[in-house]
């Protein structure tokens, strides 16, 4: 493996270099050229890096009458981000976005934007802006965060001893039935393995981020081993244990056994496509009649009991709670103090309106995006499932996961 040095974060103190960085505004920000001038490796040479540091003094960021009163540290690569994406449009929404940028905390930010549209507090051309600069960042990770480097294209070979002892030590779980929760066991170590070794090298951001790669699909089966993978042809047992990897290639062993999940994909995808878009018509059909009814309240007396929780809270977004003899709708501005609690809810399917749903039990949420007939989108619900069960077709890896881990009251929703 080529080693690499440890990546240390520099502190940025020249004048120069500062005065260009407070410089920049949106545009300047968003330019490849830019991208390039700061974080392209010229000469194995960068001028920046990413996670450099800034100090940046009171009345530089913001806009006017809302600039920071206090000075703070900040990296190179997130102000950047921060000019390009928060200064203008939705600076009042996000502020200063000063943590690392990830899936976690971009999905949080996309969630923070589009409530602030659906409540009029945020115009829609600022978030199209969003949505477009988003997209043109893109082709930028190549330049920020590489999801390839000499480390990680020499990590097959690396591990390669280590995969070979795991599994002589492991002798039976390629006998018989194959087992595989116990080969999962050995691709976790060996992912771990993985994580010691490519700490400081460039394309561990992108793993870190999950916003690209994954560690569970693309850098187990491309590095480690393709796993345990189920078999079509159910008369030859549940599973096939493919040892190898797609760096170094199929043995001819297990030549078969890969040829088969290459069809395993497109079978799936192509047969829940066929019983999602079946599905998806039948409910349009079957509840196209369905409406809110602005403005009305049934009085039912039925409630659902719901824990919310950081995981389930959007789900119940812009829903009545009832406190007392009253209702109280959950928004993003108190949503934080019911975290953690369990609450009753007006709920629509227990909604006694006679003519459609009262939005008393269907919440204020289809007001907002001026959804009458909530019929027609029904859809969405048999849309996801199939998505989910589409994406076999990209990640066809074998999960396994201990009941007692969650609890039966848990995973049977009791």
């Amino acid at each position: 493996m080529i080693k690499q040095p440890k990546r240390q974060a520099k502190f940025i103190t020249d004048q120069k270099d500062l005065n260009y960085l407070f410089s920049l505004n949106e545009d300047l920000a968003c330019r490849t050229s830019t991208m390039m001038e700061c974080f392209g490796k010229f000469g194995d040479k960068r001028r920046f890096n990413p996670y450099d540091i800034i100090s940046v003094p009171p009345n530089t960021f913001g806009i006017e009458g809302h600039k920071n009163k206090k000075g703070f540290m900040t990296t190179v690569g997130l102000w950047v981000f921060n000019k390009a994406f928060t200064e203008c449009g939705v600076f009042p929404i996000t502020g200063y976005v000063n943590d690392t940028i990830g899936k976690k905390l971009f999905k949080k930010l996309n969630k923070q934007i589009s409530y602030a549209v659906m409540e009029e507090r945020l115009d829609i051309e600022e978030l199209k802006k969003y949505t477009l600069k988003s997209q043109k960042f893109q082709p930028y990770c190549n330049i920020l965060s590489p999801s390839l480097s000499e480390g990680l294209l020499g990590m097959s070979a690396e591990i390669k001893k280590e995969k070979e002892a795991l599994i002589k030590q492991n002798p039976d779980i390629l006998k018989g039935e194959p087992d595989p929760v116990a080969i999962q066991s050995i691709e976790n170590k060996l992912i771990k393995s993985i994580d010691e070794k490519l700490k400081d090298d460039p394309s561990a951001d992108i793993l870190e981020s999950s916003v690209g790669a994954d560690k569970g699909n693309n850098l187990k089966n491309m590095f480690v081993m393709k796993g345990a993978s189920k078999l079509a042809d159910q008369s030859r047992g549940k599973y096939s244990i493919i040892t190898s990897n797609y760096m170094d290639g199929s043995s001819k062993e297990e030549y078969a056994d890969f040829c088969e999940t290459l069809t395993l994909g497109p079978f799936s995808r192509a047969n829940k496509t066929m019983v999602g878009g079946y599905w998806e018509k039948l409910f349009v059909k079957g509840l196209e009649h369905l409406s809110i009814q602005f403005d009305e309240d049934c009085h039912t007396k039925k409630y659902k009991t719901v824990e919310l929780t950081g995981d389930n809270i959007d789900i119940w977004m812009y829903s009545n709670i009832i406190e007392g003899g009253r209702l109280v709708e959950l928004n993003p501005s108190n949503m934080n103090k019911y975290i953690g609690k369990t609450l009753k809810f007006r709920f629509s399917g227990f909604c006694e309106c006679d003519h459609g749903i009262c939005e008393a039990c269907a919440g204020s949420l289809f007001r907002k995006l001026k959804l009458k007939n909530v019929g027609v989108v029904s859809y969405k619900l048999c849309s996801d499932l199939k998505n989910l069960a589409m994406k076999n077709f990209h990640d066809s890896v074998v999960r396994s996961s201990h009941m007692q881990d969650y609890g039966f009251k848990k995973i049977f929703g009791l």
